[in-house]
């Protein structure tokens, strides 16, 4: 139960790092931004024996209306081996986060294997110095999780993110609060290292995807881990300038997942 659970914060992780997609080649050459967006990454196990397979999708969407972001979020990661089922995990989300990462309210789903979950959180991050907090609802009880002065919701701590990357920065830190798996602040640490894929170059059928030029400009092999019920997390993930990651491995409880984008595509900023 600890390996899969820590699979499940794994595609935490994956989904901070796919948030953000630019809004033009252009736009690249400035600081970097997350702007409106769609992508979806199809999931497979390049380390895996023959007798085991594995099915899996993971989907975003993000439009920013007005001062705020509404997001949505989709994920399927079923595994099995000689045809018996290993895990079956998915996760639905949708909520809205402050532009300014002062606010955020969400709903998710979420299935693994046989068990069900059903959280709705509502929250503030840290002013002034002061901690935030945010008031979770989980199948009929009731809690709340502090938010320390440096904790940050998910599209702030992406924003962060992709700034630190482009100064320059080998190392990151950053506390983020986990609201589709864990529904608590973790503490993400990314390293740029060397790649772990299979070709320096990325897949023919990814490149096709970028007739908007979204992937050109530099790009950043980024790891990050966490430990989550015992087990430790890694994810490895190829960032580019424009903030979209277009591959993505992740290992825990000795399962590699390869998740590999097939959709691209930005949406239009909402004003008001």
């Amino acid at each position: 139960m600890r390996g899969k659970r820590a699979v499940g914060a794994a595609l935490a992780a994956v989904l901070l790092l796919a948030l953000a997609l630019p809004e033009t080649a252009a736009a690249q050459a400035g600081p970097p931004a997350i702007i409106p967006h769609m992508a979806s990454y199809k999931a497979s196990l390049p380390e895996a024996p023959a007798n085991v397979t594995a099915e899996g999708q993971i989907a975003v969407s993000a439009t920013l209306r007005c001062d705020r972001w509404q997001f949505t979020h989709a994920d399927l990661l079923a595994i099995t081996a000689d045809g018996r089922p290993l895990l079956l995990m998915a996760t639905s989300q949708e909520g809205e986060e402050a532009a300014d990462g002062s606010r955020l309210q969400y709903r998710t789903q979420l299935v693994l294997n046989s068990q069900r979950a059903q959280v709705a959180g509502r929250g503030t991050a840290a002013d002034d110095g002061a901690p935030g907090q945010v008031e979770i609802e989980q199948d009929g009880a009731s809690r709340t999780v502090e938010m320390p002065p440096r904790a940050r919701f998910v599209f702030d701590a992406v924003g962060h993110l992709l700034g630190e990357l482009a100064a320059g920065r080998k190392e990151v830190a950053l506390p983020v609060y986990d609201a589709l798996v864990l529904h608590k602040v973790v503490e993400q640490r990314y390293t740029v290292v060397p790649s772990p894929f299979a070709t320096p170059e990325l897949p023919s059928e990814v490149q096709a995807l970028d007739a908007a030029g979204l992937l050109a400009g530099r790009s950043w092999i980024v790891k990050s881990a966490m430990s989550v019920a015992g087990q430790r997390v890694e994810t490895v993930a190829q960032i580019h300038d424009s903030g979209i990651a277009s591959r993505i491995r992740q290992n825990v409880a000795g399962i590699t997942v390869e998740y590999t984008l097939d959709r691209l595509q930005a949406l239009p900023r909402i004003d008001c």
